[in-house]
């Protein structure tokens, strides 16, 4: 479930909750993952074309000890007034690798593990409350 609020044609936050059943390492074993995530959003629209945004957030995801930081991009396409189809894929990491510049060699580096830890593609359709898409 997604609900989001766009509060120009460029920018919104978004809360999503979702459920996915997973197979693990073992055999016959399904696990199911609730993930709830907040973040914001930015468009890169165009007038009553598909148009593509990108996303980040913070999220939760059972059976991790630790929040997950959420970046996503994706793509949005009108097909009626009022309604849309959403395509997005989104990478969770468990940390963020953050560069940084050593003086005086000015060597660049990045410094944390970093790594995707869930990758979750999102097919859905969205209804808009405004004539706005």
């Amino acid at each position: 479930m997604d609900v989001g609020w766009n509060f120009s044609r460029k920018y919104g936050v978004h809360l999503t909750f979702g459920n996915a059943q997973v197979s693990g390492k073992e055999i016959d074993s399904l696990r199911l993952i609730q993930s709830f995530v907040l973040g914001a959003e930015l468009s890169f629209r165009r007038k009553d074309q598909a148009y593509g945004f990108t996303s980040i957030g913070i999220g939760s995801v059972s059976g991790e000890d630790n929040t997950l930081f959420v970046f996503g991009a994706g793509i949005k396409i009108p097909i009626r007034k009022h309604w849309l189809i959403r395509i997005e894929l989104r990478d969770y990491h468990p940390e963020i690798g953050i560069p940084f510049v050593s003086f005086p060699k000015s060597q660049a580096a990045i410094q944390g593990t970093g790594g995707s830890r869930y990758l979750e593609l999102r097919l859905g359709i969205s209804r808009t409350l405004s004539g706005d898409r």
